[in-house]
């Protein structure tokens, strides 16, 4: 660090960065919740003789995707948290860096 540098820490970068993060969360839960409530009702598919098990197969994969979703949700919810907490982290170790700095004497310099 040159002579008089300053420690510099900008956590806005995480901060944003767990923001989107928070919005993916909230968007993937939204979708998820959607496709929990499609209803598959194996009428739908008339007299074929696979139509029940139709039904269940459709089931089975809307019950995989919602759970997706929550999936993605529960990642970038915890993704989120720890942008914010690696911000506050960096924010508070410069303050802390920067305060025991300035309580050590400068050393005199002869010529």
């Amino acid at each position: 660090m040159p002579a008089g540098g300053d420690i510099l820490f900008d956590g806005d970068g995480l901060r944003d960065g767990g923001r989107h993060a928070s919005a993916v969360a909230e968007a993937a839960a939204a979708v998820a919740g959607r496709i929990a409530g499609v209803a598959i009702d194996p009428a739908a598919f008339g007299q074929l003789a696979a139509a029940a098990a139709l039904g269940t197969s459709l089931a089975a994969f809307r019950d995989g995707h919602a759970e997706l979703g929550r999936q993605v949700q529960a990642v970038h919810a915890s993704l989120a948290g720890r942008a914010a907490g690696a911000a506050g982290d960096g924010d508070r170790m410069v303050d802390d860096t920067t305060a025991t700095a300035r309580g050590v004497p400068v050393p005199r310099v002869v010529p």
